[in-house]
């Protein structure tokens, strides 16, 4: 398989949940984690949505599914939406 990111993931086994429908969150593991994106662990990733908010060290990242495979997602960070440190209102 030919890794087409633009930066270096780092490693980790951080705890963080992602929120999307306004109401809904779920716990899940940081796989590996760049500037850009990440690599995000669930039990079952059945029904998460294509964007969502990543909730991590009182930051939220904005983030659009790149691939799925079994239990893990990797997922893109969007830069033209909301800063990290600045919790997605889901309000335009």
């Amino acid at each position: 398989m030919i890794d087409r990111r633009r930066t270096n993931r780092r490693p980790t086994t951080q705890a963080a949940s992602i929120a999307f429908n306004r109401r809904e969150a779920r716990l899940c593991t940081v796989r590996d984690i760049s500037n850009t994106g990440a690599c995000l662990q669930l039990q079952t990733i059945a029904n998460v949505p294509d964007r969502f908010d990543l909730l991590r060290d009182g930051n939220a990242y904005v983030c659009q599914v790149m691939w799925r495979a079994n239990d893990c997602f990797g997922v893109r960070f969007d830069p033209f939406d909301e800063m990290p440190g600045e919790p997605s209102t889901g309000i335009d």
